[in-house]
């Protein structure tokens, strides 16, 4: 794995002009749409009565957006540190788009890109059984 800065421009995608805008709009509407208005049931668990991977995502940002952190971790470890994830990538985007520094690229091998996701499937795969553990 090799972590390169590149130098301003970037040539290709320029992936922070694309992900910290999309970033920030789940920040802020965690933040302030109203959720509790509509009453989502998963499918998933309406029809086994188990979580589904991703249940309590939305309210674990809306518990981060809010400052209760405790909540937050409690409900969804995942959504938590993905909502931490965000904040620091729009914090990072903003400065490389502002100041017009390098970008930051992963390059990785298809063995370490297969560990990578290997690795993915696993932390999701933890957060579900501590949901169906906790649910």
């Amino acid at each position: 794995m090799k972590i390169i800065i590149t130098s301003y421009p970037v040539h290709g995608i320029d992936h922070e002009v694309i992900w910290a805008p999309i970033a920030i709009l789940a920040i802020f509407a965690s933040r302030f749409f109203p959720f509790e208005r509509f009453h989502y049931i998963c499918p998933f668990h309406a029809l086994t009565g188990h979580p589904c991977p991703t249940c309590g995502m939305t309210r674990s940002f809306i518990f981060m957006s809010k400052g209760n952190f405790k909540d937050a971790f409690f409900i969804n470890p995942l959504g938590a540190f993905l909502f931490i994830f965000a904040v620091l990538y729009v914090i990072y985007a903003a400065y490389v788009i502002i100041f017009k520094k390098g970008r930051i690229r992963i390059k990785v091998s298809k063995r370490e890109a297969k560990i990578i996701r290997c690795l993915a499937v696993a932390i999701i795969l933890l957060n579900w059984i501590y949901l169906l553990l906790t649910f």
